[in-house]
């Protein structure tokens, strides 16, 4: 009977030990899955941020060519980043490297940024171009993106 019983215990102590491994490597897959997910979210978040940024230089690089004598020696592109609300460094450096064609400085000012500076002279002018984003409407199917080069006033 004592026989009878330690074997019935041990393999109920196995049955035990079994599950509790079963039930860890459960919560590991699911883990695992859960972070997946995470890593699919993320990356999703990533191409949405990439193609706003891609949208924006679209819009940006649109006024370079107005007024081009603003252009002339130019010694910096800023870009005020806070009318984009851009916060995510990916996309600042996608910004940066696609202004780079203009062979100068891009930086990421507002101009009173630029004014506490000393960017801006005296009578109000820069020696760089300020492109904004002064109004937005962005949707599943158009953007309408409105924004000013400034260079002097």
């Amino acid at each position: 009977m004592k026989y009878l019983l330690c074997v019935f215990t041990l393999t109920l102590v196995c049955l035990f030990v079994s599950c509790d491994s079963l039930n860890k490597n459960n919560d590991i897959s699911t883990e695992n899955k859960i972070q997946d997910i995470h890593q699919i979210d993320n990356e999703e978040d990533d191409k949405a941020i990439l193609s706003l940024a891609k949208l924006y230089c679209m819009a940006l690089d649109s006024f370079m060519p107005i007024d081009e004598a603003l252009n002339s020696n130019m010694e910096y592109i800023s870009i005020d980043i806070e009318t984009l609300e851009i916060n995510d460094e990916v996309a600042k450096n996608y910004i940066k490297e696609y202004f780079s064609k203009y062979n100068v400085p891009v930086i990421f000012e507002s101009y009173d940024s630029l004014k506490e500076q000393g960017k801006v002279n005296d009578m109000n002018s820069l020696e760089g171009i300020l492109l904004s984003i002064t109004k937005k409407e962005i949707s599943d199917k158009k953007a309408v993106i409105e924004g000013s080069k400034y260079r002097s006033g």
